[in-house]
């Protein structure tokens, strides 16, 4: 393991709740959180998730209850 310190970023994390973990991520980088944080992040297709995997009922299954249910949102 490294001595140097570190800070782990989750990707599905930051989409949850970019707020929150932007601010983790300028504590630890001993930056101000008093800056005005934006994203030109957007999603990339607004069709229902429904329409768009054939599968959808085995993958709901598979992911209900998991750490990533929140993907089918």
């Amino acid at each position: 393991m490294s001595k140097n310190p570190y800070h782990k970023v989750f990707y599905e994390d930051v989409l949850n709740d970019t707020n929150l973990h932007m601010r983790k991520i300028l504590k630890f980088l001993q930056v101000k959180d008093n800056i005005s944080l934006s994203s030109r992040l957007r999603k990339i297709n607004p069709e229902k998730i429904e329409n768009i995997l054939k599968n959808y009922e085995e993958v709901e299954k598979v992911l209900k209850g998991s750490p990533f249910e929140w993907c089918l949102r």
